[in-house]
């Protein structure tokens, strides 16, 4: 009986590891043995290590002025530059949308003072969404990015996110040399460096036997 089934768990490790079909993986068996069932559990974890492919930049640009109207209108025109300097990069493959617009006014609280309207804030944040082969162009575009933002006006930047654009179409793409190309009037330009990215999937299979 026990070399049935200590050949049923090395059958069902095997089975789960098939499934997961890539990566390294882990499996283990367990029995739980009552009077009259049986139950073997069999769990596989599968690692896949990639290069990231696809960036996510998060902007923002944020003005201010005693005017509603010159508020807006000035975040109007440093967003226009903003998508007139990505045009210009020559990115292979990007997108801009708008993630929140917000008009909200400011207060002076002075004590003793009831509060009073001193001016006004326009904000528009903004994702601009990048991809590309291999994750040293994806961490110069990222750079080129950031850079045209600030020279643009843009005066936030949230975050970098980085991720794999597919994991099922072209392979596995790894990390070459990163090149730090020179930036305006000679200053060095911001590079991103990707790292690795894991991605994991495990399956459990539970038999009763008996």
């Amino acid at each position: 009986m026990i070399g049935k089934q200590a050949m049923a768990i090395a059958v069902i490790a095997a089975m789960a590891a098939t499934v997961l079909g890539v990566g390294a993986y882990s499996a283990f068996a367990q029995t739980e043995t009552t009077t009259q069932t049986q139950i073997i559990t069999v769990t596989g974890t599968g690692y896949v290590t990639y290069t990231p492919t696809r960036a996510v930049i998060e902007l923002g640009v944020v003005t201010e002025s005693t005017s509603v109207v010159d508020a807006t209108g000035t975040n109007a025109q440093m967003v226009t530059s903003l998508l007139s300097k990505l045009s210009g990069l020559g990115l292979a493959n990007y997108s801009v949308k708008t993630q929140s617009y917000s008009i909200y006014p400011l207060y002076d609280y002075s004590q003793g003072k009831n509060p009073t309207i001193t001016g006004y804030r326009a904000v528009q944040n903004l994702e601009v969404d990048i991809s590309e082969n291999t994750g040293a162009q994806l961490g110069i575009d990222a750079g080129k990015v950031i850079d045209a933002a600030v020279s643009a006006g843009t005066n936030q930047v949230f975050n970098v996110l980085l991720s794999v654009q597919s994991v099922t179409e072209g392979g596995v793409y790894l990390p070459g040399p990163i090149v730090y190309a020179s930036g305006a009037e000679g200053k060095p330009a911001t590079t991103i460096t990707p790292g690795p990215l894991t991605i994991s999937a495990s399956v459990q299979v539970v038999y009763r036997i008996g």
